[in-house]
């Protein structure tokens, strides 16, 4: 080769000499069948356009470059979360006690009713949303009543429900329903499935629920406002006097104002 061509020669050659093997680490990392970027340099070695781009450039420094991306991250994030999601939202209201009244009425004498209301309570609800539906996907309605200072419209009635023949206010001051469950049955319709304790007794009762508004669209952020109603069985609390005069179906009402919180 004459000697003025051996500079051209050299170049040419360094050009075309096949690159490098990586080193053992990077070996590893490319061949191992649980690492993430296995998904990424098999693709390169398939011709892809990650190959086209970035290998031909890597190929200049000679030895192949492995790119280490957070895109298998990103992919099982978006599989594991759905767009849109509210899994983690919860909505938390607290009752207004001076927005809100319960009343427990009865039949007496099958010609009229007697009604006992009740003042003094405490109260709150969440709702927690469900993605791409029109009912919440589980509510917590927790109302606590003092029947220490339930009301009546005369004093007889009034010492009679107080009594051990009624509510036995002395022993059992407090009377609680504990909601868990909302089945929506209209736009602003619902029933709650909860439990009620009056008396010291515990049974499972539905609360039929009429709302002022769509309760979703609150988010949490305005006031809801809600009517409950529910018909027990007063023998089942262990209240059995005055059968004969006293009806056995008590119709309670509950109408309340829910505020943020």
């Amino acid at each position: 080769m004459p000697p003025d061509w051996r500079p051209i020669a050299a170049i040419v050659s360094s050009h075309t000499q096949p690159p490098c093997p990586p080193p053992a680490q990077e070996r590893e990392i490319a061949h191992d069948p649980v690492s993430p970027w296995v998904v990424l340099t098999r693709s390169m070695s398939k011709g892809s356009l990650a190959d086209a781009t970035t290998n031909r450039k890597s190929t200049m420094l000679g030895r192949p470059l492995i790119v280490r991306s957070a895109l298998p991250f990103v992919l099982l994030a978006a599989i594991a979360v759905p767009a849109g999601s509210s899994t983690g939202t919860v909505w938390h209201y607290q009752l207004d006690p001076a927005s809100s009244a319960v009343s427990a009425r009865v039949a007496f004498m099958g010609i009229a009713s007697k009604t006992a209301r009740f003042p003094a309570m405490v109260g709150s609800v969440t709702l927690a949303p469900q993605p791409d539906s029109q009912e919440p996907r589980s509510i917590t309605f927790d109302v606590t009543l003092d029947a220490r200072a339930l009301r009546a419209s005369d004093n007889v009635t009034l010492k009679r429900l107080k009594s051990a023949d009624f509510f036995d206010v002395e022993n059992h001051p407090k009377v609680r329903f504990t909601g868990d469950t909302i089945h929506m049955t209209g736009k602003r319709t619902a029933e709650v499935s909860g439990q009620l304790t009056a008396r010291g007794v515990t049974r499972a009762e539905v609360m039929h629920v009429t709302f002022g508004s769509d309760p979703l669209a609150s988010r949490g952020a305005t006031p809801i406002e809600l009517e409950g109603r529910m018909r027990i069985d007063r023998r089942d609390y262990g209240m059995t006097a005055w059968s004969l005069v006293v009806g056995k179906k008590v119709d309670i009402t509950i109408r309340t104002r829910m505020m943020p919180r």
